[in-house]
């Protein structure tokens, strides 16, 4: 079983406790890294007011991505289960 570790990783300038897998500090850190330097990044392009506004802007962008890389995931789960179909009728066929 996986050892839990306790952190404190800052989003949008406040603390927040976390409970972690060990091996997922560093994942989880660098997450929060990256979530900071799009809120960075936001504030300066759009001169984002709000830190509100900033997060919303980086959870729709996020999801977007997600959606989009879900969809073409399963288009090429789809396009791979139609060629083993095709193997499998050939190798049926002889």
């Amino acid at each position: 079983m996986s050892q839990s570790i306790k952190m404190k990783i800052a989003i949008a300038g406040r603390q927040y406790p976390l409970t972690v897998a060990a091996h997922e500090e560093a994942l989880v850190r660098t997450a929060g890294k990256q979530i900071n330097d799009m809120i960075k990044k936001y504030d300066e392009e759009y001169d984002v007011k709000d830190k509100q506004d900033a997060l919303a802007m980086l959870a729709l962008q996020s999801f977007t991505a997600q959606l989009s890389q879900n969809k073409e995931i399963a288009a090429e789960d789809t396009n791979l289960n139609e060629q083993l179909q095709s193997l499998v009728r050939m190798l049926q066929s002889t």
